[in-house]
């Protein structure tokens, strides 16, 4: 079962998207900031992680760039700001923008999904 974290200060985001990736059939945790998402994926290795761009006392793209720098983890940054959808894309990371609905969300993990098999079988 792949493994998504999800990392957003906001509880009601967290809930929202944990719902939606366990109905998915994925194995889904959250975090609330970043120090504890780094602790959390060098002992869990998700395969994805889903982290807010303004998380407290750091930025979520900074935390994306490290994830897939140190960990080759994939990540994926969400927000409300259009600025950081075009930060990530300079950059090389996943974007969805905020508010988002339940079908962009399962559009998002279901791309990453059949990204994912394909390069596990080639």
């Amino acid at each position: 079962m792949p493994r998504i974290l999800i990392v957003d200060d906001d509880q009601a985001i967290q809930e929202y998207v944990l719902e939606t990736a366990r109905s998915l059939g994925y194995g889904a945790w959250a975090c609330s900031s970043a120090e504890e998402a780094l602790a959390f994926v060098r002992d869990w290795h998700p395969d994805v992680v889903i982290t807010d761009y303004e998380l407290l006392g750091t930025d979520g793209l900074g935390l994306a760039v490290k994830l897939r720098g140190e960990y080759e983890t994939l990540a994926v940054l969400m927000s409300g700001n259009p600025d950081a959808g075009n930060r990530a894309r300079e950059v090389g990371i996943g974007f969805i923008g905020k508010p988002f609905n339940i079908q962009e969300l399962r559009r998002l993990l279901g791309a990453w999904n059949s990204e994912s098999r394909v390069s596990r079988t080639t």
